[in-house]
């Protein structure tokens, strides 16, 4: 079995061509998360939360955007992370 995958995706997929997690597999993980944890949970609520914590961590705005992907780091402070007075 390779292991040694060549993707950029935080969570690789072996099986798909371009290396990344499918919609469905990524809800069938989510499902089995919050069956086991008996907790239900936004997947946007952890991609906000993935922008504050390197903002809080005094990551800059223009590294957390690339981080998430974003065009703009307009994207970033409008609906992901804000920069906080009180970390």
């Amino acid at each position: 079995m390779d292991n040694n995958l060549n993707a950029h995706a935080l969570f690789p997929s072996k099986d798909s061509a371009d290396g990344y997690l499918s919609g469905n597999a990524i809800r069938s993980i989510k499902a089995t998360v919050e069956d086991d944890l008996d907790v239900k949970f936004d997947l946007r609520m952890c991609r906000r939360t993935f922008g504050q914590r390197y903002l809080d961590s005094d990551v800059d705005i223009e590294s957390v955007s690339v981080l998430m992907g974003h065009a703009s780091t307009k994207t970033t402070e409008g609906f992901y992370s804000r920069k906080r007075l009180n970390k």
